[in-house]
């Protein structure tokens, strides 16, 4: 299994449910390569996801955990060739969303830096970030933890 960071931009609007149950990537994304089994880790910023504290609107939070069935080609819109299907009971929202800024910021970036800046495009998620994701969703995101590990 490979786990893929990928930052939701249009989290938030009225137009985008959550849990999203697809992802929807142009021709050159790095999700293209993903399979069955897959997992997508959503993050977006405190801004986006309406956070009501102060200073945390740049703060990188998760706010949901995507497992891939499969991927089949895209027509209906010429920006996106391909639609990442998730497995409806194994796209699990995380709410209210996590702060996981420490954990996903990239060491050397300034700390005001907005995440959205820091993370365009899809990457791997190397095996200790995502111990230290899934360790936080068991600390403080029991229920959505359980659905994962189920």
């Amino acid at each position: 299994m490979t786990h893929w960071g990928v930052y939701w931009k249009f989290f938030g609007r009225d137009d985008e449910s959550w849990p999203v149950d697809y992802w929807l990537i142009g021709a050159g994304s790095r999700l293209v390569r993903a399979e069955a089994g897959d997992r997508l880790w959503l993050f977006t910023s405190g801004k986006l996801c309406r956070e009501p504290s102060e200073g945390v609107a740049h703060l990188g939070y998760l706010v949901q955990a995507f497992e891939v069935d499969h991927l089949s080609q895209f027509t209906e819109d010429e920006r996106f060739a391909w639609k990442v299907h998730g497995r409806p009971q194994r796209c699990v929202a995380i709410r209210p969303p996590l702060n996981v800024d420490d954990l996903i910021r990239p060491k050397g970036s300034e700390p005001e830096t907005p995440i959205g800046y820091l993370w365009q495009g899809a990457r791997k998620l190397a095996g200790d970030l995502v111990d230290a994701l899934l360790a936080g969703l068991q600390a403080e995101r029991t229920l959505a933890y359980q659905r994962l590990r189920t």
